[in-house]
């Protein structure tokens, strides 16, 4: 094997490989007497076939794949012996071999593209400022999410006379017709001039009332009576109601049984204070990963700003197209090229990283990181999984697609490991926020990132019919 490495400008450069017969001919002879072991031939005892002549049923196939194989671990051997740091696994430029050539060959010449690793040097150590978040629970957040829990858990009980936020059940009949309905009645649904009406009626007391005067609406009187659109729409005149149940709820009560509902029943929590620096113990831990998060990215766009380097874009805009495949289209790639770069970039400065701070993923941390997704978003739907079939989903979710799914996955947690490090590391000057401003800048980050989904689907969607429409042309 031969190896010419010859650098260019912006970090890019080719690689020529050279493969000769000694590299590939032993594992030809090896492959064929394997072969030989197996075939049978009439005449010949099985095993017994002469190598030559297995050599003239099977060798060009055998050469040809025996080639192909060589090629690939002669390059991985190139790349280590030389210790080349690539940013991506070379791309070859040379014409793949025709059959006649590998089979009347005895070395083969393949030309690589290669986009080096940029050098460039960046201290992460408490002189490297970040400007970036923190978050105070206020007593106001805490007593805000007291009275919304309270709400989960209230205490129920039989009232004498309806008043308003009661739940009551009434027996609802048409007084000149046959309609007759058992139900629950919406007060809040009530028009305000009749509601007075309503106010203040006993268990089994009786009230005569116009419907369309109680409930003008349509709609209005379809949740009440849980009829059809049309029937609603159809329905009015005199209506009477007989009281049957009237529930009240109220507030829960700050006491030991609250604090069990809420924290669960082995919690030691038994005053009013304990539980509020519980909750408020809670909003920090559970809004934690939020103000991670937005740490990360600003970790991120500080990493980014202070490192600048050249890359090659003929060569990435090769990869590009690699990576759009069917999709590929010039103005989806002037459209995308910004956020592409930034992305090659980004990948780039983890990818040293991660190797100055010796940050490894293993493969079982990525298929226990894929679990933990699939089993929660089962879960959302109620279906609960075995472990076999857990272990076939994820099978099929990661390494389908030719494993894209599992290097994405691995990506995300070698980052992730990667910023934790960095986060110990450097000078975070954070910028207090509240857990309203939190929710807002949170809110706005995941719009963004919805908006930029929705485009790129559109635009992806207006390819294929473009696509569509030119084969249809073509047909006719």
């Amino acid at each position: 094997m031969k190896v010419q490495i010859d650098k260019k400008e912006k970090n890019s450069g080719e690689l020529l490989l050279t493969i000769n017969e000694e590299d590939y001919l032993p594992e030809f002879n090896k492959t064929l007497k394997e072969h030989s072991k197996k075939v049978q031939m009439k005449g010949f005892r099985p095993g017994k076939v002469p190598f030559g002549l297995v050599k003239k049923m099977y060798g060009t196939q055998v050469k040809i794949d025996v080639v192909q194989e060589t090629l690939q671990s002669s390059l991985s051997k190139a790349i280590e012996e030389n210790d080349l740091k690539l940013v991506f696994f070379p791309k070859m430029v040379s014409q793949p071999l025709e059959q006649e050539q590998i089979v009347n060959g005895t070395e083969f010449d393949f030309k690589f593209n290669l986009f080096f690793e940029p050098e460039f040097e960046l201290t992460l150590d408490e002189s490297f400022k970040v400007k970036g978040f923190g978050l105070e629970i206020t007593d106001a957040d805490v007593e805000k999410t007291i009275a919304d829990v309270k709400k989960n858990y209230p205490n129920m009980s039989e009232g004498e006379a309806i008043e308003e936020g009661d739940f009551v059940k009434v027996q609802v009949d048409e007084v000149e017709g046959d309609f007759s309905k058992e139900t629950l009645l919406p007060l809040n649904q009530v028009a305000e001039d009749a509601k007075a009406g309503f106010l203040g009626l006993k268990k089994e007391e009786v009230y005569k009332f116009d419907l369309r005067t109680a409930f003008p609406e349509d709609k209005t009187v379809k949740l009440l009576l849980g009829v059809e659109e049309e029937e609603a729409a159809a329905l009015k005149g005199e209506f009477e109601i007989k009281v049957l149940e009237i529930s009240r709820s109220k507030d829960a009560e700050m006491d030991k049984e609250f604090f069990q509902k809420v924290l669960g029943p082995e919690t030691k929590v038994e005053t009013e204070e304990e539980f509020k620096a519980e909750i408020k113990d809670i909003l920090e831990k559970n809004n934690g990963n939020g103000i991670k998060w937005l740490n990360n990215d600003a970790i991120k766009d500080e990493i980014m700003a202070k490192i600048d380097f050249e890359m090659p874009d003929e060569l990435l805009k090769d990869y590009y197209k690699d990576s759009a495949g069917e999709k590929f289209t010039e103005e989806k790639m002037v459209e995308e090229w910004d956020d592409f770069l930034a992305g090659v970039k980004w990948q780039t400065i983890t990818q040293k990283l991660s190797r100055d701070f010796e940050v490894k993923v293993e493969q079982m941390e990525v298929v226990q990181y894929a679990q933990s997704e699939i089993q929660s978003q089962f879960a959302n739907y109620g279906m609960p999984l075995s472990q076999e079939q857990l272990q076939q989903y994820t099978q099929s979710y990661l390494f389908g697609d030719n494993g894209a799914v599992f290097r994405q996955k691995e990506s995300d947690l070698l980052v992730g490991k990667l910023l934790e490090q960095i986060t110990e590391k450097v000078t975070i000057e954070p910028e207090t926020l509240t857990l309203e401003k939190l929710n807002e800048i949170i809110a706005e980050k995941n719009k963004e990132a919805e908006e930029k989904m929705k485009k790129e689907s559109e635009a992806a969607e207006a390819a294929a019919e473009t696509e569509e429409a030119s084969e249809e042309n073509a047909a006719e």
